[in-house]
């Protein structure tokens, strides 16, 4: 990670967030904590962190992330029942347990809180929901609350996506602090920047993506995100599937 860190930042880009994130936890990773500090005292940036909250009950993961600028969790709702239908978790992990979790990590933690609502329709997209939330807010004290739903293919069909206007109307419910960020359409980025074959590669190892997703990421316009994907394709590298009227790649 830190050979990548190097190499990557080396190369003058524009950063707004050094985040650890990717098609994992990461604070599953025991080093993340030496991982945050190393990127602290070698770059200028702010540091954040995308987790699932799933491991803030333990104090030293509390600790580990104790150094980021902004970290941003995830709670979905406050029944139980929905909760293990969208998680799923692993047997021993509970509702409970993860709020308890952020409120702990929230009276030692000075950084930013962006706490993420997954919403799933006719799962927890009912204003009722929202509002059940209240007091698992009040205790987490986030500084935004996000929400966001399924703009990739879910591992479930039944984890179907909510629209914009619903999304719209469930952060009315919650106040000021709340904010649809959900990208139903993709940037389209004019600016070209070098890409190549094995820079997708690396964006589709992390997670799937789409035209759009692969020419806001990596900073290239569509055509160009087309073309290296036509290539990969043809290469036998990557394939792809539809859903929901998109077009979404993977590495094979």
């Amino acid at each position: 990670v830190k050979q990548e860190l190097e190499r990557k930042l080396s190369e003058k880009i524009q950063v707004n967030h050094l985040t650890f994130s990717g098609s994992g936890e990461p604070t599953l990773h025991r080093d993340i904590g030496d991982l945050i500090r190393f990127a602290k005292s070698r770059w200028k940036l702010p540091i954040a962190v995308i987790t699932n909250g799933s491991l803030l009950w333990m104090e030293e993961v509390r600790r580990d992330l104790l150094e980021a600028d902004l970290v941003l969790p995830t709670l979905c709702n406050a029944d139980p029942d929905k909760f293990e239908k969208i998680h799923r978790p692993v047997p021993g992990l509970n509702l409970k347990k993860i709020v308890d979790g952020l409120a702990d990590f929230r009276k030692v933690y000075r950084g930013q809180i962006w706490l993420e609502l997954f919403v799933v329709k006719g799962i927890n997209d009912r204003e009722q929901d929202l509002e059940a939330l209240r007091p698992a807010l009040a205790r987490i004290m986030p500084d935004r609350v996000q929400l966001n739903t399924s703009v990739r293919i879910p591992s479930e069909e039944y984890a179907l996506s909510v629209d914009a206007e619903t999304l719209e109307r469930l952060a009315r419910v919650l106040g000021e602090k709340a904010e649809v960020i959900a990208e139903f359409h993709g940037k389209d980025e004019n600016a070209e920047k070098n890409a190549d074959e094995q820079d997708v590669l690396n964006y589709l190892k992390r997670r799937p993506g789409t035209v759009s997703d692969i020419s806001a990421g990596l900073g290239i316009s569509p055509d160009r995100a087309r073309q290296l994907l036509r290539s990969l394709l043809d290469g036998g590298k990557i394939s792809s599937r539809m859903w929901q009227e998109r077009e979404e790649y993977f590495v094979v």
